[in-house]
């Protein structure tokens, strides 16, 4: 048996499935509730930025879980067994394909497909009247750039 330092009280191991003295049971539950009386920090400073938000999420709630759970009924609830796997699934997908469409859009907008360049450059010359039979010069011209 060791000695718990704390509270000057032998500890005892048990077995699993043996039973807890009704005694020990009634002391560990008035020391869960005393901690209870505490207020828990963490808690309290989370509520200090959730609850603005709460003004915002609620009415987006009201409009956007009705729609959703008729659809949920209409789609998926056959599938009984599986039926939430699939709505996740789903849900991953749509928004794996709008999150590619918007990398899309702003890939275009950020890096322009670059134009061919320019190898060789070619320029063509001719006289500006042109008559039937007559003998013609046309000149052409070009420069390797690679």
């Amino acid at each position: 048996m060791a000695k718990d330092r704390s509270k000057g009280k032998k500890k005892v191991s048990r077995r699993a499935g043996e039973p807890v003295p009704r005694r020990e049971l009634d002391e560990v539950r008035a020391r869960e509730a005393g901690q209870g009386d505490r207020p828990n920090i963490l808690i309290n400073t989370l509520n200090v930025f959730t609850r603005p938000l709460q003004g915002l999420i609620d009415p987006v709630k009201r409009v956007c879980y009705p729609p959703l759970e008729a659809y949920w009924e209409r789609k998926y609830r056959r599938f009984s067994r599986h039926s939430r796997k699939m709505l996740i699934l789903d849900l991953l997908l749509v928004t794996a394909l709008s999150a590619l469409v918007v990398l899309w859009i702003f890939a275009e907008a950020i890096f322009p497909a670059p134009g061919r360049p320019e190898i060789v450059s070619l320029t063509a010359s001719w006289p500006e009247r042109v008559e039937s039979g007559a003998p013609l010069d046309l000149t052409l011209s070009w420069k390797n750039d690679s």
